[in-house]
Protein backbone atom coordinates (compact mmCIF):
# COMPACT_ATOMS: atom_id res chain seq x y z
CA UNK A 1 0.00 0.00 0.00
CA UNK A 2 3.06 2.51 -0.44
CA UNK A 3 1.42 4.12 -2.87
CA UNK A 4 -2.92 4.41 -2.00
CA UNK A 5 -4.72 5.07 -5.21
CA UNK A 6 -5.12 8.59 -6.42
CA UNK A 7 -8.02 8.92 -9.08
CA UNK A 8 -9.05 12.24 -7.72
CA UNK A 9 -12.47 10.89 -6.34
CA UNK A 10 -12.38 9.38 -1.99
CA UNK A 11 -15.00 7.32 -2.74
CA UNK A 12 -12.91 5.55 -5.37
CA UNK A 13 -9.84 6.06 -4.28
CA UNK A 14 -11.44 3.80 -1.36
CA UNK A 15 -12.83 0.92 -3.25
CA UNK A 16 -9.46 0.80 -4.94
CA UNK A 17 -7.93 0.44 -2.00
CA UNK A 18 -9.99 -2.51 -0.80
CA UNK A 19 -10.00 -4.31 -3.96
CA UNK A 20 -6.50 -4.16 -3.37
CA UNK A 21 -6.18 -5.33 -0.55
CA UNK A 22 -8.72 -7.81 -1.05
CA UNK A 23 -6.48 -8.99 -4.05
CA UNK A 24 -3.28 -9.12 -1.80
CA UNK A 25 -4.99 -11.14 0.72
CA UNK A 26 -6.36 -13.96 -1.88
CA UNK A 27 -2.73 -14.51 -3.17
CA UNK A 28 -1.17 -14.50 0.51
CA UNK A 29 -4.02 -16.26 2.07
CA UNK A 30 -5.97 -14.84 5.51
CA UNK A 31 -4.89 -17.90 7.70
CA UNK A 32 -1.62 -15.70 8.76
CA UNK A 33 -3.86 -13.75 10.81
CA UNK A 34 -5.39 -16.18 12.27
CA UNK A 35 -1.74 -17.60 12.90
CA UNK A 36 -0.31 -14.06 14.17
CA UNK A 37 -3.52 -13.36 17.08
CA UNK A 38 -3.52 -17.54 17.55
CA UNK A 39 0.36 -16.90 18.39
CA UNK A 40 -0.19 -13.65 21.05
CA UNK A 41 -0.57 -15.14 24.21
CA UNK A 42 3.04 -17.11 23.48
CA UNK A 43 4.16 -14.06 21.08
CA UNK A 44 3.18 -10.82 21.61
CA UNK A 45 6.13 -9.64 19.44
CA UNK A 46 4.43 -10.89 16.23
CA UNK A 47 1.73 -9.12 16.64
CA UNK A 48 3.53 -6.06 17.46
CA UNK A 49 5.62 -6.74 14.11
CA UNK A 50 2.19 -7.07 12.12
CA UNK A 51 0.58 -4.35 13.34
CA UNK A 52 4.01 -2.08 12.52
CA UNK A 53 3.90 -3.44 9.28
CA UNK A 54 0.73 -4.64 7.85
CA UNK A 55 -1.44 -2.64 10.08
CA UNK A 56 0.59 0.21 9.51
CA UNK A 57 0.45 0.20 5.94
CA UNK A 58 -3.27 0.08 5.62
CA UNK A 59 -3.71 2.93 7.93
CA UNK A 60 -1.38 5.22 6.61
CA UNK A 61 -3.10 4.68 2.66
CA UNK A 62 -6.29 5.22 3.83
CA UNK A 63 -5.27 8.04 5.89
CA UNK A 64 -4.04 9.82 2.68
CA UNK A 65 -6.74 8.92 1.08
CA UNK A 66 -8.95 10.77 3.42
CA UNK A 67 -6.46 13.68 3.86
CA UNK A 68 -6.44 14.13 -0.19
CA UNK A 69 -10.42 14.17 0.26
CA UNK A 70 -10.31 16.91 2.77
CA UNK A 71 -7.99 19.24 0.47
CA UNK A 72 -10.69 18.10 -2.41
CA UNK A 73 -13.38 19.17 -0.12
CA UNK A 74 -14.88 15.46 -0.25
CA UNK A 75 -14.98 14.67 2.78
CA UNK A 76 -15.47 15.89 6.34
CA UNK A 77 -12.63 17.77 7.96
CA UNK A 78 -12.93 15.84 11.68
CA UNK A 79 -13.75 12.22 9.49
CA UNK A 80 -11.14 10.21 11.05
CA UNK A 81 -9.16 8.04 9.02
CA UNK A 82 -8.21 5.35 11.38
CA UNK A 83 -11.82 4.66 12.11
CA UNK A 84 -12.69 4.47 8.14
CA UNK A 85 -9.61 1.85 7.87
CA UNK A 86 -11.58 0.00 10.78
CA UNK A 87 -14.47 -0.20 8.94
CA UNK A 88 -13.42 -1.19 5.66
CA UNK A 89 -10.87 -3.75 6.95
CA UNK A 90 -13.39 -4.79 9.27
CA UNK A 91 -16.11 -5.70 6.99
CA UNK A 92 -13.65 -7.21 4.64
CA UNK A 93 -12.91 -9.54 7.65
CA UNK A 94 -16.06 -10.35 8.57
CA UNK A 95 -17.43 -11.33 5.08
CA UNK A 96 -14.29 -13.38 4.66
CA UNK A 97 -15.21 -15.07 7.72
CA UNK A 98 -18.63 -15.73 7.11
CA UNK A 99 -18.96 -15.95 3.75
CA UNK A 100 -15.24 -16.14 1.73
CA UNK A 101 -14.07 -13.86 -0.15
CA UNK A 102 -16.01 -11.60 -1.75
CA UNK A 103 -16.41 -10.20 -5.34
CA UNK A 104 -14.96 -7.37 -7.28
CA UNK A 105 -18.33 -5.69 -6.93
CA UNK A 106 -18.45 -6.18 -3.01
CA UNK A 107 -15.39 -3.37 -2.45
CA UNK A 108 -17.81 -0.93 -4.21
CA UNK A 109 -20.77 -1.80 -2.24
CA UNK A 110 -19.34 -1.55 0.93
CA UNK A 111 -17.83 1.75 0.37
CA UNK A 112 -20.64 3.05 -1.21
CA UNK A 113 -22.87 2.19 2.28
CA UNK A 114 -19.87 4.64 4.33
CA UNK A 115 -20.47 7.49 1.55
CA UNK A 116 -23.31 9.24 3.79
CA UNK A 117 -20.64 9.15 6.72
CA UNK A 118 -18.16 10.48 4.82
CA UNK A 119 -19.91 13.21 3.68
CA UNK A 120 -22.35 14.06 6.13
CA UNK A 121 -21.98 17.39 7.94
Amino acid sequence: FANPPDTGDVTSDLVALLTELMASANLIGLSIVGVVLAEEPEHPELLARWRAAVGSAALQAVDAIIQRGRERGQVRRNLQSGLIADLIVGAYLAHYAHEGQPDTKWAKQIVETLRPALTSR
